[in-house]
């Protein structure tokens, strides 16, 4: 591989700078393998941090599944040459797990329901299924699943979460919930919509954390859990959910945010921080834009679209 006329020698490329992309370059640092990753940052950090395996099969008929892996043997059966058929069940399973024990490492740590799949809220209202659950995220799956009186609370500024569109979105089948905006700690002269990865970043400054409860404790009446937009720090996220909900003296959870998503951030700089410790160099933001190949391997040239390099 060669990047501004540079040639970088490695036993193994890795084209992509998403989840797929990322977890390739783990297995093969683990392995001992020399490993380059290269592509153009973006998936990651629109993804929502959770981490699916299975909820819907067949998508035309929108069938969702509780049981991840019952749903796979019928998806082996109606999809041969899927790539999950292919690979196989304990090499999948055991594949989650490397991942999510590397990320745990990272300070990111993720929960899952025994071996199926649980149901967690969107920042539309609705639910989805997912495998493993963001720890930040998982006392709102056990409040859906309980049905517990529950505030979400959105802020102001952040238009694309409506704490009160996902309460009127959920009543029907969740009688107890409800929702409230209240004035994020700092933002209070700030004109216009405000970015949830700033946010993050400031729920970190000191005292911040101290001015949220006082907004919020006014509107917890008989709350026995309390969401929020997913936007409770960047680095130290499972800390302030566990703080917050000491100060509020009921279960915080974080809610999936539309993108640019905060937890894809997270997810981005733990893959990041993390490979980049064992061993892996980043050519990032490139595209590959030529290859050739003859007895001794490959050379992939990286750049942009428009500039070769």
């Amino acid at each position: 591989m060669k990047g501004a006329n540079h040639p970088l020698e490695c036993e193994l490329a890795v084209i992509g700078c998403g989840l797929s992309g990322f977890s390739a370059a783990l297995f093969a640092a683990e392995r001992g393998i020399s490993t380059v990753l290269t592509g153009v940052s973006g998936a990651t950090m629109f993804a929502s941090g959770l981490l699916d395996l299975l909820g819907t099969h067949p998508v035309e008929t929108g069938t969702r599944w509780q049981d991840p892996w019952a749903a796979m043997e019928v998806l082996f059966k109606d999809h041969p040459d899927h790539p999950y058929a292919r690979i196989g069940r304990e090499a999948i399973a055991g594949s989650l797990e490397k991942v999510v024990s590397f990320l745990k490492s990272e300070g990111l740590p993720y929960l899952k329901a025994g071996s199926g799949n649980s149901e967690v809220m969107t920042p539309l209202g609705t639910t989805k299924y997912t495998y493993y659950v963001p720890q930040t995220m998982w006392h709102g799956v056990k409040a859906l699943q309980e049905k517990r009186p529950c505030l979400i609370v959105g802020f102001k500024g952040l238009t694309d979460f409506s704490a009160v569109q996902i309460a009127e979105t959920m009543a029907d089948r969740w009688p107890g919930i409800r929702g409230t905006d209240v004035v994020f700690p700092g933002s209070e002269k700030i004109v216009g919509l405000v970015s949830g990865d700033i946010m993050a970043r400031d729920m970190e400054f000191p005292g911040n954390l101290e001015k949220l409860v006082h907004e919020i404790r006014p509107f917890l009446e008989n709350a026995e859990a309390v969401g929020l937009p997913a936007v409770l720090g960047m680095n130290r996220s499972h800390e302030i959910v566990e703080e917050l909900s000491a100060e509020l003296n009921r279960p915080v959870f974080e809610i999936p945010t539309m993108p640019l998503s905060v937890p894809g951030l997270r997810l981005n700089e733990a893959f990041t921080s993390g490979l980049s410790a064992r061993g892996v160099r980043f050519f990032v933001p490139n595209r590959v834009t030529l290859w050739e190949e003859d007895d001794a391997g490959f050379l992939l040239s990286v750049g942009n679209k428009d500039q070769k390099q």
